[in-house]
């Protein structure tokens, strides 16, 4: 059966925000998290995402719609000519779903994971290249909502359920031309990726027990390898079912996940190192440009972790991007712009003058404002009064002048 939605921001991202929240601190995926969350319902993911306005649940759900396509496709409730009862086999039970009205219900006895979807909006659609069928489920724009490898039990057991003869009667569709299906080496899970919009939908088709077992190792090597990141199962099977939709890349320090509108690098060993960016929306591109930059060697192993060496490769190709800052480097800023000092200078004609230093974003800032006129005996011992407190009731106040001046600004 399917790992929903892997891809259009999964669940797993909630984790990984908390893990580094309560980890690392940089906060990089609590704020990818914000952009990337995900509601379940309806049996399948929807998106629900989030980021300060820049791309919203709508604006996800356009995109994964706008990649499906009108072709014609022979629905499963147009089959079946009278009312479906539950039937059975040895690994599946398929049903008229008892959550949601006119959905239907698919149970995988041996995964223990159902699929329940709107036959009005359901086909069985095979794959030229290998012969495999695959029950698909859109919304009723045709945006690709869910998908389920249909092998030969399954196949027959809804044959069943719709009361036709046998498999072969079962009406089926070529596999949408926008969609094409890849093989993780590791845990040989299929995964079915939109054409044109690869980094924004990523759909993960679990088979049998086996395979499931190799994405529990994969998980476990997540874990073992970055303790400080990886706090909970949880969180490490959610970036192991990343690294098998292709959005995320273990590197010797750290790891890069890679989703439909950022990518985001976190260091193990050293959070300050972390670093985020972000794309604009509908940049749907920017996955291949990454992937590419990668497998054509631009960016090397070794380099994957340097935010330079990104930043060169978007700027050289003219891409748009925007670093997010960590917390670590918000907190900086902050407190950079509030650090300021200020003294009371006696010149030797008896005036005083405020001057004030600012430090803003790296750059010192000196500035002066006169707050009294000379006076009539110039002051031979001038000094440098550091008492920033003046009293209320000092005549000279009541000259202070309005110019100011700006100088000197060192770095």
């Amino acid at each position: 059966m399917s790992v929903n939605g892997i891809g259009v921001g999964f669940p797993a991202w909630r984790e990984m925000g908390k893990a580094q929240r309560n980890g690392s601190g940089t906060g990089f995926a609590g704020r990818m998290a914000d952009a990337d969350m995900v509601r379940e319902g309806l049996g399948k993911n929807f998106i629900d995402s989030k980021a300060g306005e820049r791309f919203s649940a709508y604006d996800a759900y356009s995109i994964m719609g706008s990649m499906g396509s009108r072709f014609h496709t022979n629905y499963l409730k147009a089959e079946t000519k009278q009312p479906v009862e539950k039937v059975g086999s040895e690994r599946y039970l398929i049903e008229p779903s008892d959550e949601i009205s006119g959905y239907w219900r698919i149970y995988d006895k041996k995964l223990d994971k159902s699929f329940e979807f709107d036959p009005n909006n359901t086909s069985v659609q095979t794959d030229g290249n290998s012969g495999k069928n695959y029950i698909v489920a859109t919304d009723p724009r045709g945006g690709l909502m869910d998908v389920v490898p249909a092998g030969s039990e399954l196949m027959e057991t809804l044959a069943q359920f719709l009361n036709v003869d046998n498999a072969d009667s079962i009406p089926t569709s070529s596999l949408n031309e926008k969609y094409t299906i890849e093989v993780n080496a590791f845990t040989g899970i299929e995964c079915l990726k939109i054409k044109g919009n690869e980094g924004g939908g990523s759909w993960l088709m679990v088979s049998d027990e086996q395979q499931m077992g190799k994405l529990r190792e994969l998980a476990d090597m997540y874990k073992e390898k970055y303790p400080n990141l990886i706090k909970s199962e949880s969180v490490a099977m959610g970036f192991a079912q990343a690294e098998v939709a292709g959005q995320a890349v273990r590197t010797e320090d750290g790891i890069m996940m890679i989703t439909c509108n950022g990518m985001n690098y976190m260091d193990n060993a050293n959070p300050s190192r972390s670093w985020a960016v972000m794309y604009p929306i509908g940049a749907t591109h920017m996955y291949m440009e990454i992937m590419n930059a990668m497998a054509e060697g631009y960016i090397e192993a070794k380099d994957i972790k340097e935010y330079s060496k990104w930043e060169k490769y978007f700027e050289e190709r003219g891409l748009e991007f925007e670093r997010i800052l960590s917390d670590e480097e918000l907190e900086q800023a902050d407190k950079q712009e509030s650090e300021s000092k200020t003294d009371i200078i006696v010149k030797p004609d008896g005036s005083r003058v405020l001057v004030m230093t600012m430090s803003i974003g790296g750059m010192e800032t000196t500035m002066s404002l006169e707050i009294s006129k000379p006076t009539e005996v110039p002051n031979e011992n001038s000094e440098h009064d550091t008492d920033n407190n003046m009293p209320s009731d000092d005549p000279g106040m009541d000259t202070v002048s309005d110019e100011m001046s700006n100088i000197s600004t060192e770095a």
